[in-house]
């Protein structure tokens, strides 16, 4: 990514986007979204406000997480995280489900990825 085609910018208060010619990478802290693995009022709000961004877009939705609640592994409650935001995308956003790819990582996520965050990378149909 070169300068002279990227800006970052915050959206929001902690929802950070970084722009290039070809994408735009939405990231949102997991808390934000969740409460435990529940996707509560604030982080559907927060989803909602982007249907506009999202229209006619294709979406690669991530998560990274390092915690684990009850479940055994980390890369558990990463799927169920990003399971729950691809259905409600889907459901209550009318995002096309063809429209859209996800994964779910644990500890041993990608090296530039930040924790316990979901990724929303939006690119041209």
């Amino acid at each position: 990514m070169n300068s002279y085609d990227s800006e970052s910018r915050e959206f929001s208060q902690s929802i950070s986007i970084d722009k290039t010619m070809y994408e735009e990478v939405i990231k949102i802290p997991i808390d934000d979204l969740f409460t435990e693995e529940y996707l509560n009022s604030g982080g559907k709000e927060r989803l909602d406000n982007l249907k506009d961004k999202m229209s006619g877009k294709k979406i690669f939705v991530e998560c990274s997480a390092n915690r684990k609640l009850k479940y055994r592994a980390c890369w558990e409650l990463a799927n169920i995280y990003v399971y729950k935001v691809v259905k409600y995308l889907i459901i209550c956003c009318d995002v096309p489900p063809e429209k859209i790819t996800y994964i779910g990582y644990g500890t041993a996520s990608k090296p530039d990825k930040e924790p316990n965050r979901i990724e929303l990378t939006l690119t041209a149909d």
